[in-house]
């Protein structure tokens, strides 16, 4: 038996990974930081969650981004760690090296802090998400690799304390999505 074969529950593929959707935000993205698909809380969190969109792009390119919010450069490190570790892990992918080129060319931002020494992939750490449709959420994230398909990652988002999982549970409802 090889490593693909099995039930059809083993072999579960990219549109099953995220099985929990109504209730933990989460996020699939590729090698590339785009984003593959995710759960309608992680999109009710960010406009960077929505399936298509590049991470790395939205951090340093997007109008939708805060480059003078105290935790931007924080969390553009963490995306730009990520893209690091990624072409680390694939140094001839040329579509990833087309970014890091894009966003070197297009944002001073990207390339200070492609540059700096402390650019390093953090699989783990916190994040707030301000301006949802029940304000502040503060949660911790973790990316899990993603077994068989190792091109792609699982960013999940857990809140952090009760305040955080009562915003979550409203976001969950079809009040909190709509008022987005």
């Amino acid at each position: 038996m090889s490593a693909r074969e099995g039930t059809p529950e083993q072999n579960a593929g990219p549109d099953r990974l995220l099985a929990f959707r109504d209730t933990v935000p989460a996020i699939l993205y590729d090698r590339r930081l785009q984003v593959l698909d995710a759960t309608p809380l992680a999109r009710a969190l960010s406009p960077a969650f929505a399936p298509g969109v590049n991470l790395a792009r939205f951090a340093f390119l997007s109008p939708e981004r805060n480059a003078e919010h105290p935790r931007w450069r924080e969390m553009s490190g963490v995306v730009a760690g990520l893209l690091r570790d990624s072409l680390d892990q694939h140094d001839e992918d040329r579509a990833s090296q087309r970014i890091v080129g894009e966003l070197s060319a297009k944002s001073r931002e990207f390339s200070e802090i492609w540059a700096a020494p402390e650019t390093l992939p953090r699989t783990s750490g916190y994040i707030e998400f301000e301006g949802t449709a029940v304000g502040t959420v503060r949660t911790d994230y973790t990316v899990l690799n993603v077994p068989d398909y190792e091109d792609n990652a699982l960013m999940v988002f857990v809140p952090v304390d009760e305040e955080a999982r009562i915003a979550v549970a409203r976001l969950s409802s079809s009040d909190g999505r709509a008022a987005r």
